[in-house]
């Protein structure tokens, strides 16, 4: 272990903490803009939308993430896999042949889609017709398709310019086309889906000027072939994180009436800031982690310190949201969508088990032991799958909420089990519990100041954040002091 990762430092050398982490923040704020547009256009929706359009367009995406991790073949992940194998004239073949490999299939699926989905998908979901809601999402994941590939040559070509160019491109044009048929048109749920397509149409047009401009139009099947021989294996996995993470909305959809769905997407919503929050932290703790655990093998505690970092953080961001989400909605006047809010903290607790499925996961991302993800993957799909089951049709959106808290803490127990025998990390866990447990009860004592006057309740829940972010400061002063020697050999 010890031989691979020297290895590795002589190859990236002294330019890893500022190139990588230089790259790795233009590309966080790519991602991040991606994710900004939901959030900032909710309190405009929680206006203009009612919770049964909510349910609609939730339900709709749900369908549109199955199909999407069921269409593709991740032939993205081989241009990353094998660009630099190739010399230039090769490298422009191999794309060349890629790409349109990429676009036939993209184009069989639709042809196919468009025959079997009127047959197939209203038993897939019931409460949403066929026309015109899920047949804009069809189209809308035709069109997205064609942002896999030209990303992934972006990324490998260390074009991050580009990349936030398109990321920003794409936020604007969704904003203004959500706007316009949302506020303007005023077609509800179905203008999301309409401004949806609309993007995702724009933003295909701009990719496939950008490969068409660049690169041959010609085919090869041989490069056609070793690309795919790469990229189907890693299909299975895609369709399962993709059925993993809609699960919820899936069995809400034939137990739970549709306006109470709305609610849980609204509150589904909130929770999205503080999911939010944790990509933002993972693009900057995943490559700090491996620059210490190269560079600097005397300082492996510095991960337990990162590590503390993220979760606090987390923890800070979805104890803010829970507190202040139902003030929002009375400040938009949108009190009809107050249901929701008993929803939102536990929704909010999804991001921290996020936070800490990333951390743990660290341990086969430094061992280079990846094949364990996927059957922690099985275990997450079934252990979310089964409690849906149960649960769903008994308790309703309470038995999803279970459902898919209990499927990230399983993941999150499955990767520090196994990751403590490959790699164990430098991690006082117990100090990471010590910055999670007292955000719960903070977050429902919150909750319980609804009769307040607003004033004073805004000022209780400042109070509350202020004592929470107090404590946090305090407990990672004293981690700064206090190391233990907890794992200090792992992954040697």
């Amino acid at each position: 272990m010890r031989r691979r990762l020297h290895r590795l430092q002589q190859l990236v050398g002294p330019r890893f903490s500022v190139g990588f982490l230089r790259q790795s923040g233009i590309y966080g704020l790519g991602q991040v803009v991606e994710g900004l547009s939901a959030i900032l256009l909710l309190p405009v929706f929680v206006v203009y939308l009612t919770p049964d359009d909510f349910a609609l367009v939730s339900l709709s995406e749900m369908v549109g993430s199955i199909v999407a991790s069921c269409w593709g073949i991740r032939l993205g992940s081989a241009v990353t896999r094998f660009y630099y194998e190739y010399q230039a004239d090769q490298r422009q073949r191999f794309i060349a042949s890629v790409w349109w490999a990429f676009v036939l299939n993209a184009c069989a699926g639709l042809v196919v889609l468009l025959f079997a989905g009127p047959l197939v998908l209203p038993h897939l979901i019931r409460q949403v017709p066929y026309s015109p809601y899920l047949e804009l999402t069809m189209w809308t994941v035709f069109a997205r398709l064609f942002a896999e590939v030209p990303l992934a040559l972006m990324r490998i070509r260390e074009e991050a310019h580009l990349v936030v160019a398109a990321a920003l491109g794409s936020f604007v044009l969704f904003v203004a086309a959500k706007l316009y048929f949302v506020v303007v048109a005023g077609e509800g749920g179905l203008g999301v889906l309409k401004a949806s397509l609309w993007g995702s149409a724009c933003s295909a047009v701009g990719y496939c000027v950008y490969m068409v401009s660049r690169y041959p139009h010609s085919i090869h099947w041989i490069y056609v072939r070793e690309a795919a021989r790469y990229s189907w294996p890693l299909t299975p996995e895609a369709m399962l994180s993709g059925a993993t993470t809609v699960m919820d909305r899936f069995f809400l959809d034939k137990w739970v009436p549709l306006t109470t769905i709305g609610y849980y997407s609204v509150a589904s919503q909130f929770g999205a800031i503080a999911y939010q929050s944790v990509v933002t932290l993972k693009m900057a703790f995943v490559p700090a982690v491996l620059r210490i655990w190269i560079q600097e093998r005397s300082e492996h505690r510095k991960v337990g310190n990162l590590a503390l970092l993220m979760v606090a953080a987390t923890a800070g961001v979805a104890l803010a949201v829970s507190l202040f989400a139902q003030d929002l909605l009375m400040v938009v006047g949108r009190e009809r969508f107050l249901a929701a809010i008993d929803f939102v903290p536990f929704l909010t607790l999804n991001a921290i088990m996020v936070a800490l499925v990333t951390i743990t996961s660290m341990s086969f991302l430094l061992s280079k032991r990846t094949i364990w993800i996927t059957p922690v993957s099985l275990v997450h799909a079934a252990i979310t799958g089964a409690v849906n089951f149960f649960a769903t049709p008994a308790y309703g959106v309470w038995g999803a909420i279970a459902a898919t808290m209990s499927g990230w803490a399983g993941r999150a127990m499955c990767f520090g089990f196994l990751g403590n025998t490959i790699c164990p990390l430098p991690i006082a866990w117990w100090r990471i519990a010590a910055a999670i447990i007292p955000a719960i009860p903070l977050a429902l004592l919150g909750m319980t100041m609804h009769d307040f006057q607003w004033s004073t309740r805004i000022w209780c829940k400042m109070g509350i954040l202020g004592v929470y972010g107090g404590y946090l400061l305090a407990l990672m002063w004293w981690n700064q002091f206090t190391e233990e020697p907890v794992g200090l050999h792992g992954g040697r």
